[in-house]
């Protein structure tokens, strides 16, 4: 179990490497009081921002964690990455048929004020989307999304 969380930690440092880290001392008051109000038992491991918005990274649960919130301090999403096993079979058969020349890179549990989804994130070379089902497993829509690399010092 200390393994996973370890784990968990290190994915996330990795994870926000891409976007630009924040001293908690420069996280605006609005978007740690909201935090804090959200997941009041929570333990930020680190803040960052990426355009406009700023997330916070921690574990919940045992699983890796993601909370954004908009400039005013408004909650717009949270996102936890989710072990296989606990993703719907119905969801794994869509990837599997529709989508086989294409790598599973993660599975994840979106909430947001519009509902909860489940969120796939796929690859084919340079070719990377995130496939977005209901809860109960129906697809909802496909987005593309961005490769991030490791930049080179």
């Amino acid at each position: 179990m200390k393994k996973i969380v370890l784990s968990s930690v290190l994915s996330l440092i990795i994870t926000f490497s891409f976007a630009q880290k924040l001293a908690e001392k420069d996280v605006p008051d609005n978007v740690k009081n909201a935090f804090k109000a959200k997941f009041p038992e929570a333990v930020v491991l680190e803040w960052s921002k990426d355009s406009a918005d700023t997330e916070a990274a921690f574990v919940s649960n045992e699983m890796k964690t993601e909370a954004t919130f908009d400039g005013f301090g408004n909650w717009k999403e949270t996102e936890w990455e989710m072990p296989t096993e606990y993703v719907p079979d119905t969801i794994t058969g869509y990837v599997l048929k529709n989508y086989k020349d294409y790598k599973i890179k993660e599975f994840s549990m979106t909430d947001s004020p519009s509902g909860k989804s489940y969120v796939v994130e796929i690859q084919k070379k340079k070719d990377a989307m995130e496939l977005y089902f209901a809860i109960a497993g129906e697809f909802q829509k496909k987005v593309a999304a961005v490769i991030e690399t490791k930049k080179k010092k």
